[in-house]
C-alpha cells in the first residue's frame, strides 16, 4: 500500500503470509520499537479511515493521511520527550533518619 511506502514500512507488505495473526507476529518480530509504534499508529489510522468511509462516505488520499499521521507521531514524540524531561528534573527521594 502507498501509505506504508510513505512511512518507510513497505517491507510489511508480505503476500506470502496468509493469516492476519501470523502477519502481525511476523511484523513485530522484525521491527524496531519505533517501527512498531509507526505500524500500530498506521493501523489505527487505517481503522479510522475505514470508519469514515463506512459511516460518512469520506475518502482520504494517501498523502493527506500520511501528513496527518506524521503530525500525530511528532506530537507523540513531543509528549515522550516532555515526559522524559520532567523525569530528569525531579530530585531523587531521600530517606530521612529520625533519631529516637
Amino acid at each position: 500500500m502507498e501509505i506504508w511506502q510513505m512511512l518507510d514500512l513497505s517491507w510489511v507488505n508480505n503476500s506470502m503470509i496468509q493469516s492476519f495473526w501470523d502477519w502481525l507476529t511476523w511484523i513485530f518480530k522484525r521491527s524496531t520499537y519505533k517501527q512498531s509504534l509507526v505500524f500500530c499508529c498506521g493501523m489505527w489510522f487505517f481503522w479510522g479511515l475505514r470508519n469514515k468511509l463506512m459511516h460518512e462516505r469520506k475518502i482520504e488520499l494517501g498523502r493527506e493521511l500520511s501528513m496527518k499521521f506524521l503530525r500525530y507521531l511528532a506530537e507523540i514524540d513531543g509528549l515522550i520527550e516532555r515526559k522524559n524531561t520532567l523525569n530528569t528534573v525531579r530530585s531523587p527521594i531521600r530517606e530521612i533518619q529520625i533519631p529516637g
